[in-house]
């Protein structure tokens, strides 16, 4: 299998399996794993069906980063407050 310069496979032969990578940006409490195999349909769309494949799977699954303003910011009120 050929690969492009980003990594992604570029042409697989019949037979072979084809792996890519699937970047996704989502919010808390998005279900990656059901976006990829459907859960028995009940989630829609899927990659089986944007794929028109049965054979999609997962082959490893990593966060990348977390978008996160932690710690929250106080407002300076409720900093005063606490000093009292």
């Amino acid at each position: 299998m050929s690969v492009s310069r980003d990594g992604l496979p570029e042409a697989a032969p019949a037979g072979d399996k084809l792996l890519f990578k699937l970047k996704l940006a989502t919010q808390a409490g998005t279900y990656v794993k059901e976006f990829v195999h459907g859960d028995f349909m009940r989630t829609t769309p899927n990659l089986r069906t944007i794929l028109d494949s049965e054979g999609v799977d997962i082959a490893a699954l990593d966060v990348e980063e977390i978008d996160l303003d932690w710690p929250p910011r106080l407002l300076e009120s409720s900093v005063e407050k606490e000093a009292e």
